[in-house]
Parts: structure tokens; sequence; C-alpha cells
């Protein structure tokens, strides 16, 4: 559609709505911290800004029979199953992109988030982004439904599972647990890369879904667990 034209966007997600009607201001002035897709709507804030048409948006209600709706649910549903993900474009020209909060709405609070934020986005090592892949796959083969990393992490983090077998989760998808290939460098521990009963290497594969010993894999700092 030509950027001038008049444009009507008509969704079932209150959530998309508020956030560009309501939020979108404020979410520029305060850096963008602690909000859920960014990037999406940092995109959306560059595209209706420079598209030079007005821009409405309608909501109608989810699965009520709207063939427009019920259309887009059918490509969501064809996208989620697909063996690669489609590669969607979200840069924004450095011109557009703000970066940081405005001083004139920062608190103590806002700043301490945005110093917790850039902690937290630490590149994840190669095998790690491996683990992260194979993790979101098993998730979408087990339960019809994959998960966006931001929000793997998220319920990982928030989830109501015991803390030390959340962190040990953690560990194993960034590959930080000392076990397996860790100990084959350590001298005088080399035979704790092997499993004492099978004598192969302990990879999380075997931890997790090939050893039959049950029981006594209880040692998470090592990354055991009892299975």
């Amino acid at each position: 559609m030509p950027k001038g034209d008049e444009l009507t966007i008509i969704t079932d997600s209150w959530y998309a709505i508020q956030g560009v009607i309501e939020n979108l201001r404020k979410w520029e002035d305060e850096g963008w911290i602690k909000v859920q897709n960014a990037d999406i709507f940092q995109k959306i804030a560059y595209e209706l800004g420079t598209r030079g048409g007005e821009t409405y948006f309608q909501w109608v209600k989810g699965h009520s029979n709207n063939p427009g709706n019920d259309g887009a649910d059918k490509k969501v549903s064809e996208g989620a199953h697909k063996e690669n993900a489609d590669s969607i474009e979200l840069k924004v020209p450095k011109e557009y992109r703000l970066q940081g909060a405005r001083l004139a709405i920062m608190t103590q609070k806002l700043a301490y988030d945005w110093i917790t934020q850039l902690k937290e986005l630490k590149p994840i090592i190669k095998k790690g982004q491996q683990n992260l892949k194979d993790t979101i796959n098993a998730l979408e083969e087990l339960c019809s439904l994959r998960p966006t990393e931001q929000k793997l992490w998220k319920d990982l983090k928030y989830s109501k599972i015991r803390k030390n077998f959340r962190d040990w989760l953690w560990k194993l998808i960034h590959n930080t647990l000392r076990s397996g290939a860790y100990w084959k460098n350590v001298p005088s521990y080399e035979e704790m890369a092997y499993c004492k009963y099978f004598q192969n290497l302990e990879t999380m594969d075997h931890i997790l879904f090939s050893c039959t010993i049950r029981g006594e894999r209880t040692d998470m700092g090592n990354g055991r667990i009892a299975i």
C-alpha cells in the first residue's frame, strides 16, 4: 500500500492496539525499558511515523467468524509449524532509533531498571545458542507451541519451579554447567567427564534421556539431576 494512503488495521489484539495508541510515546520516553516485544513496537513506531497517511486501528473479537481475522489466525498457525522461522526485518534506521530514557522523566527506579536491563543483554555463547534453539524446538514438538526466546527466559525466571532447578535449567541452556567435557581439562578430575555407570561422556542428552540409573543423579552443581 502506498505510504500516503489512509490505512485501517484490524486486529483482535487489545495489547497491540493499546501499545501503539496509549503506550508508544511513554515507552519511547522511558527508553523501552522492560517493554515486551520492544523491537516489534519500535519497528511499528518507525513505520507509522514515516508512512505519511492517516492510520486507524479497529478491534474485532477473536474467533468470531470474521474472514480477515480467521485468515490471520490460520497464517499464524501455519507459521508456528514451519521448520524454519521466517526472517522478519525489524531494523530501524539509526536516526529513528531513540537510545536511552529522557532525562526529564528519569527516576531512580527507572535508572536502576535500565542498568539491570543492560546487564541482562550479555551475548549468549555459540553452544548456548544451539541449546536454546534445541529447547524451543523440543517445546514445539511436545506442546505444539513455539515460544519466543524472550518468553522462554521470562517463564523460566518467574515460573513456580524451585529456584535451584530454575538456576540449573538456566545454566544448562547457557552451557555453563560443570559436567561432561568441562572436566576433561581439569587435572586429576578427568574421570568426572564420563558416566560412572556407562563410561560414556556425560552430555545433557545422556543425563536426562539415556542414562537408566535413577536416584543418584542429584548433584546439580556438577550437571546432575534427580530423574
